[in-house]
């Protein structure tokens, strides 16, 4: 039997791009000899999404489809998680997840194909069509991330998966997916693609959202976070050692006077110092928290609104 991918695809008010999105990608793997089974989630659309998606049939034996209507909005991440909970079941090689509005070229599918023995394939976002503040803030973003967690976010949803990533996904669950697949220890790789034009209206993701996004991202990466402020913490001891050594050589041993502002400086450091070590400690006790509630959180909220499978 052909190789089986799952591609997930969540979508909210996309009723100007839904039917366009899913012949554009039926005519990009309807011929790749694999069998496919699109899962449309949605996301609790307030347009037309669903009824359009209903009447949408594949042509090609090889792709089937099923539709998954949550019963209230989860938001993009929250849509993702469902996909996955359902794609658990049809124990499908490969999972992909991409956006539904054309940004994520369905062309790139073929490529990340050639990458199946990798647990993780990434497409690395290439050429952007966001206007010039959002590419700035973007790469602010991925930079303050680099600092802050050592790690690259230089790509969205538009991945493929294992199905061992995709138990852990399901297990542990994410408030943000690409940050999640950084700490997988297993195998990834990548590739850059430029991103499409959107199908049809503006893409949803703005400066706003990007900030939004970015907040999840590093809620994502918390352990990793609260490292950093751990090491700042390790700083400010050293500094202030240093200083307390510097003051006491110059008043005892050199007979130097000592500058008035001298102790001041060194009790706001203490005081940073005291600030950070309290921050890791609490951090760390609301991140264990939240892995416990995260690990119990497996709950399906969608119903299943139309199943077709691959001939």
């Amino acid at each position: 039997m052909p190789e089986s991918v799952a591609i997930i695809l969540p979508c909210y008010n996309e009723e100007a791009v839904i039917l366009r999105f899913l012949g554009l990608l039926e005519s990009k793997i309807g011929q790749l000899g694999v069998r496919f089974q699109l899962v449309v989630v949605n996301d609790s659309s307030n347009d037309q999404t669903l009824d359009l998606l209903k009447t949408w049939q594949p042509q090609s034996k090889n792709i089937g489809i099923t539709i998954l209507d949550l019963f209230f909005n989860q938001g993009h991440q929250g849509a993702i998680y469902q996909g996955l909970v359902y794609a658990e079941s049809l124990n499908a090689d490969h999972l992909i997840v991409m956006d539904s509005d054309g940004e994520d070229d369905p062309e790139a599918i073929g490529e990340l194909l050639k990458y199946r023995h990798f647990d993780v394939v990434k497409v690395y976002r290439g050429k952007r069509n966001e206007n010039l503040r959002f590419r700035i803030g973007y790469q602010l973003y991925k930079s303050v991330f680099r600092l802050i967690t050592r790690a690259e976010m230089n790509y969205g949803n538009f991945v493929m998966i294992s199905p061992r990533i995709l138990k852990s996904a399901v297990h542990f669950s994410f408030i943000h997916f690409a940050a999640f697949l950084t700490k997988q220890r297993c195998t990834q790789t990548g590739f850059v693609w430029d991103k499409s034009e959107r199908l049809g209206g503006e893409s949803k993701m703005n400066l706003p959202s990007l900030i939004d996004h970015g907040i999840k991202s590093f809620i994502e990466l918390s352990k990793e976070l609260l490292f950093s402020i751990f090491r700042l913490f390790i700083f400010f001891t050293v500094v202030l050692l240093i200083g307390i050594f510097i003051v006491l050589k110059k008043k005892y041993i050199s007979g130097e006077a000592i500058i008035g502002w001298t102790s001041t400086l060194l009790m706001l450091i203490f005081i940073a110092g005291l600030i950070c070590l309290g921050v890791f400690i609490i951090g760390n006790l609301l991140v264990n928290i939240l892995e416990k509630y995260k690990q119990s959180n497996r709950v399906v909220l969608y119903r299943v609104v139309k199943e077709v499978f691959p001939a």
